[in-house]
């Protein structure tokens, strides 16, 4: 495209891609100086989103020039990094993501501050520190971290699940009469009647089922073994829509799961988690559990505890800060516990944002009218057939703050497979869905 005597080239990759061969042509220190001075602005060039693409497409051609070259990079890189932790969390985002670009090489940088920087980042997910991080650097932090090996996440951890002992719940909400028990003026019809419910204890993931836990079931080698597909869906592929791009983010909820692939990958879990773990022979899973998907009661019961809480974290209004909505213009789901406000007094995270959660109940119109019909029901589960369709708690990515109670629900079909909608797992007692 000419304009006077400069020519573009009209797509942006290719300029960026042009860009970043002008910079590996540079000597290093000339290059150094143009990425991380700042030219006058308050961030440095090589941070900056428009230089974003031009930087990781700058590790690939110096990488073509020598591992030497890539290590300068990261070196100057750390070099240019600040103590504290909004610093550490940025570089890691950014070094992250390049590190990542270049994992079909298998690089992975000599600098031994790189593992402490990535160790230091783990500090996006303190709630105390957190906040004063820009939301896109902890992100990009969370994702860097997932790359190295999120020491959150893994189903041998104990703190990926969290315990609830059970109780007394005031389950749905009602609009109609502002005197009567569970009234909430944002109450839709299918939140009601408002009905007692006794809840068993159970423990429930602090998180949702994560793009590389899920991957751990999809390699192994008996998968697709009918055993796991019990509950219909056998006809259905295994592999969630979109897997190869939902892999680049390890630590984010799987998404595009339909309900059948859900159940299959928790019969699968409660297999292994059945089976002798490491060099003691620990069993994980107690005799008189399975994993499963929550039952609605079992949802609503962590999200609003016996206080009948209208958010997971209480009553005070949602935001864009607290939980990953529409507000927060992220627009995809986020890493699990990035959003650390949007966490539950017991410690359970994600429950209003982020991705909506298939539950283990079929929808039924009249359900919540036969409970309360019957006074206090004792964990209830509206039951159906293979094809029957599925209630989904929670909120997502795109829910207007304003949707995200804990009262909330909405229905699929259980062969439907959306950007939005993944799965929990529970520690609870064996059910017939």
């Amino acid at each position: 495209m000419r304009r006077g005597n400069q020519l573009r080239f009209w797509h942006l990759t290719f300029q960026e891609y042009l860009a970043a061969q002008a910079l590996a042509g540079l000597a290093d220190g000339e290059r150094n100086i143009l990425l991380l001075g700042t030219g006058g602005a308050t961030v440095p060039a090589l941070y900056r989103p428009e230089w974003r693409e031009t930087v990781l497409l700058l590790g690939g051609v110096l990488h073509e020039q020598g591992v030497d070259k890539v290590d300068g990079l990261v070196g100057a890189v750390l070099d240019g990094c600040g103590p504290g932790l909004a610093d550490q969390a940025r570089a890691a985002g950014l070094l992250g993501a390049l590190v990542r670009d270049l994992d079909p090489f298998h690089y992975q940088p000599g600098d031994p501050r790189y593992a402490r920087c990535l160790t230091t980042a783990l500090g996006v997910f303190d709630p105390a520190q957190a906040p004063a991080i820009p939301l896109p650097d902890r992100i990009a932090a969370a994702d860097a971290l997932a790359q190295a090996g999120d020491p959150r996440l893994g189903w041998h951890r104990p703190a990926r699940w969290v315990e609830l002992p059970g109780g007394h719940l005031l389950m749905g909400a009602q609009k109609n009469k502002e005197q009567a028990p569970g009234y909430d003026p944002d109450a839709h019809d299918n939140e009601a009647p408002v009905h007692e419910v006794q809840v068993s204890g159970f423990a429930m993931a602090r998180f949702p089922v994560t793009v590389a836990e899920f991957a751990a079931f999809l390699e192994d080698e008996d998968h697709a073994d009918p055993r796991w597909w019990g509950a219909g869906g056998a006809d259905q592929p295994t592999t969630p829509d979109d897997w190869d791009d939902q892999q680049a983010h390890p630590s984010r909820p799987v998404v595009k799961v339909s309900w059948y692939q859900a159940t299959a990958f928790c019969a699968w879990l409660t297999d292994r988690l059945s089976r002798p773990q490491g060099a003691k022979g620990t069993i994980l899973l107690p005799a008189d559990r399975v994993v499963r998907l929550p039952t609605e009661a079992e949802w609503e019961y962590a999200a609003r505890g016996e206080a009948g809480r209208r958010y997971p974290w209480g009553d005070e209004a949602p935001d864009g800060q607290r939980a990953n909505c529409d507000e927060a213009k992220v627009g995809a789901p986020s890493p699990v516990g990035i959003f650390t406000g949007d966490c539950t007094p017991e410690g359970i995270l994600d429950m209003a944002g982020n991705v909506l959660e298939w539950c283990f109940d079929a929808d039924r119109e009249d359900f919540y009218g036969q409970c309360q019909s019957q006074g206090l029901v004792v964990d209830p589960l509206a039951q159906g057939d293979v094809g029957s369709p599925r209630v989904l708690r929670g909120g997502a990515f795109y829910v207007v703050a304003g949707s995200l109670r804990s009262a909330g629900r909405v229905w699929d079909e259980p062969v439907f497979r959306f950007r939005s909608i993944g799965f929990r797992c529970v520690l609870a007692a064996r059910r017939q869905p």
